[in-house]
């Protein structure tokens, strides 16, 4: 039948259309087929591109792929979004899909939407983070703080923002505004961590209080006013007890007082707390001192006790110690009393010069004994007895002890001793000498002087030499005479005019 149809002419006109039909549906299978194989290699490739890290060669893929076909566009956006994440381009990315979601409302898309917004964050704060460090690192702390500022508006619940910002204001020093930041970190987001920091704050908003009362109590020092200058340091160390400058700087004034072991006490207290050089120094210099001052108070207590005791051996023997001649004679003069021992004043004038007994107004009045010895503490001398107006004036005796040569080997001891009155330093009236040698009597002698001079026996021309009086041994006279020069002034030394 069909056979019929196409030979007649309306038959070939119809196998023609026919054909012709079934040739153009050929190729539009054909060019499909060819489209949907270059589309998925693009798509392949573009996938490839992204898992290898070649981000944008991935981007450029997937734009090629979404222009060749947008049947699967979901995919493809999530894909080229993905390529953006991976150049840190989230702008893109979010551009990409946003385009796409308008186009398809997939869900997909919008959860994928939210997730890179969340990344977008976490990489913008990060790189806020970033930037802040480095500025903080090399000491750039209100470019630090900015940035923190900035990190802190994409994330204001994460504690470290705060707890960075304040520090920055640690080393700006403005403790105040570190302080707020902590307050406000606490407050929104509860997180006790931040309290640490605001302990390190509070310490150094009072050390800014604890150094301006350093500096006040330093400025009462310089002006001699002692007592508010210790309250304050005192008020200092009641504030910040750990802090070694309040502790020091009082140490020092203790020092300065020759109050030792005060200081000592309050170095003690700071060395615990830390190990400051100068706490350590000071410590060492207290501690020293104070040994001085122990050895100086034995050594002028012995001397004392010593004189007290009318002991001269042992007094020339403490004068002869070293500590003596070279740390108490070297501070002179030196005033000492031992009021357990008596009231007697000890008065040191230089390395070979005392005084020891009444003193009013530091004037000597009274009982005194004055008395002076020679480098090597053998040869001394004294005066003992009544003293007025700070001279001898009154009934004494001076004592003379001289060791000489009495061959080329041998030496004795010589004695001469001096009792009667004395008038402003001269002998006055009647006057006796013993002389001994080596602590043996070997005579007296009676006389008399007048203002020093003592007068010829008998009286008795003044030549260049005279007699004053004849000497006695044990009551009976020896037959010989005592006679000086014409010139002879006799009184207590130091106080013998010179010519």
């Amino acid at each position: 039948m069909f056979y019929t149809i196409f030979r007649t002419k309306e038959g070939k006109v119809l196998a023609a259309i026919l054909g012709f039909l079934i040739l153009l549906f050929g190729i539009l299978v054909f060019k499909n087929l060819s489209e949907d194989n270059e589309y998925m290699e693009q798509a392949v490739m573009a996938e490839n591109y992204l898992k290898a890290g070649s981000y944008e060669q991935a981007v450029a893929a997937y734009k090629k792929a979404i222009a060749m076909k947008e049947g699967d566009l979901n995919t493809l956006s999530i894909g080229m979004a993905d390529a953006y994440i991976g150049l840190n381009d989230y702008d893109k990315a979010l551009e990409t899909l946003r385009s796409c979601y308008q186009k398809t409302a997939n869900s997909i898309v919008k959860y994928k939407i939210e997730e890179v917004k969340s990344e977008k964050a976490d990489y913008d704060y990060l790189q806020s983070i970033s930037r802040a460090e480095i500025f903080f690192s090399n000491k750039e702390y209100e470019k630090a703080i900015d940035e923190y500022e900035k990190a802190k508006l994409i994330k204001n619940k994460e504690s470290e923002t705060y707890r960075k910002i304040a520090e920055a204001y640690i080393q700006l020093g403005e403790y105040d505004l570190a302080q707020e930041e902590i307050l406000e970190g606490l407050e929104i987001t509860e997180n006790n961590e931040l309290n640490k920091t605001l302990e390190t704050v509070e310490y150094y908003l009072k050390k800014q209080d604890y150094d301006e009362m350093i500096t006040q109590a330093q400025e009462y020092i310089v002006q001699e006013n002692y007592n508010d200058g210790i309250a304050k340091y005192e008020e200092a160390m009641r504030l910040l007890p750990k802090e070694s400058a309040a502790y020091n700087r009082l140490a020092e004034i203790y020092i300065l007082r020759k109050d030792y072991s005060k200081a000592i006490m309050l170095l003690g207290i700071a060395s615990k707390y830390s190990d400051d050089e100068e706490t350590e120094h000071l410590m060492e210099r207290a501690t020293e001192l104070k040994i001085t001052q122990e050895q100086r108070k034995n050594t002028l207590s012995s001397l004392y006790k010593a004189l007290q005791e009318n002991d001269m051996e042992q007094a020339l023997k403490v004068m002869g110690g070293i500590f003596f001649r070279e740390v108490i004679s070297k501070d002179v003069p030196v005033y000492y009393k031992d009021v357990a021992s008596g009231n007697n004043m000890l008065i040191i004038y230089d390395n070979h010069t005392l005084y020891f007994g009444d003193n009013t107004g530091g004037v000597r009045q009274g009982n005194g004994l004055y008395l002076i010895c020679k480098e090597d503490r053998k040869d001394y001398y004294y005066y003992q007895g009544q003293w007025e107006n700070d001279l001898p004036n009154g009934k004494g005796k001076t004592v003379e002890i001289k060791y000489q040569i009495e061959n080329e080997t041998d030496t004795y001891k010589s004695t001469t001793i001096t009792e009667g009155k004395f008038k402003d330093g001269l002998e006055q009236d009647q006057m006796t000498k013993y002389l001994y040698k080596n602590d043996i009597e070997t005579g007296q002698v009676i006389y008399s002087s007048d203002d020093g001079v003592p007068l010829p026996m008998h009286g008795q021309a003044k030549d260049d030499s005279y007699i004053i009086g004849e000497i006695y041994l044990d009551g009976i006279p020896t037959g010989e005479y005592y006679s000086v020069p014409a010139d002879t002034l006799w009184g207590v030394v130091p106080f013998v005019p010179k010519d």
